[in-house]
């Protein structure tokens, strides 16, 4: 199992989570697997071992997905690529055990943000109750994934709501760390991961948007919006990907000139809706 980042803390609840590699691959393998990504770029520096490989899949639920793999198990109305997995292991015959479990409800709660991003299910909530059965540590993991927090991933937060503004005739809440912050609190771009996800929609609010420097011009940008509002369009024209309500992209530039990109996308979808 390879892992382009250090896997964050928060995961720590994952069986064999000592078994994730984030060091170069160093032997061929007969099969490569992409879990829950909707490009090559989202699995790092392994894109091109995935890429030249004669065996891949990739398994996903993105709708963006570029279908990157040499077989593409894509299923766009699931919430969730732990909702896939949940129904290969059954057709497969595996016995769910804790360990599985864990990782299951897991996956399924952080990707339908606790379950009240948009794209959560009935079946969704259906699914996880059948995990939570071979999950006793569920609460653990919801506490772990939603609730808490490193000093550190605090501060961020704090300095990111000091600095919010409203733009767009305060349709669009801009929120924002800079390189120089991450640097000040010895933090990095993964301490800020939640921070989209906490804010909450403002009324009278249709986007939420954070922006992390993450390097010296270069920006991860993620979207939230209410329902009607796509902001999977904005950010796959902004050469990213996602869903409907809850998506992103990496920019590079100055930054006056990538708000300026993206504000002009986010005008373009809000004027459908007017």
């Amino acid at each position: 199992m390879f892992c382009d980042l250090k896997v964050p803390p928060k995961y720590d609840h994952l069986a064999n989570i000592n078994e994730i590699s984030s060091d170069d691959i160093a032997e061929k393998y007969d099969l490569y697997l992409s879990m829950d990504s909707a490009s090559a770029d989202r699995i790092g520096k392994y894109s091109t071992d995935f890429l030249k490989a004669e065996n891949s899949v990739v398994i996903d639920h993105h709708p963006t997905n570029t279908l990157f793999g040499k077989i593409n198990y894509v299923e766009p109305q699931s919430a969730s690529c732990c909702e896939i997995i949940y129904d290969l292991i059954k057709i497969l015959g595996v016995e769910i055990d804790s360990n599985i479990a864990s990782a299951l409800f897991g996956g399924i709660f952080s990707d339908t943000g606790g379950f009240c991003n948009g794209n959560t299910t009935p079946r969704s909530l259906a699914v996880a109750s059948k995990i939570a059965e071979f999950c006793p540590n569920f609460k653990e993991i919801t506490y772990s994934l939603f609730k808490k927090r490193s000093q550190k991933e605090f501060l961020l937060w704090k300095k990111s709501m000091a600095d919010s503004t409203f733009v767009l005739n305060n349709k669009v809440c801009l929120s924002c760390i800079r390189k120089s912050t991450l640097v000040e609190l010895g933090a990095n771009e993964q301490d800020t991961s939640f921070i989209i996800n906490v804010n909450g929609m403002v009324e009278g609010v249709l986007i939420n948007i954070f922006i992390c420097e993450s390097d010296n011009n270069i920006y991860k940008v993620s979207f939230r919006s209410l329902p009607y509002i796509d902001v999977g369009s904005i950010a796959k024209n902004l050469g990213g990907g996602g869903h409907k309500n809850a998506s992103g992209c990496s920019l590079v530039g100055g930054y006056k000139n990538i708000l300026a990109k993206i504000f002009n996308e986010c005008e373009k979808e809000i004027n459908k809706w007017k």
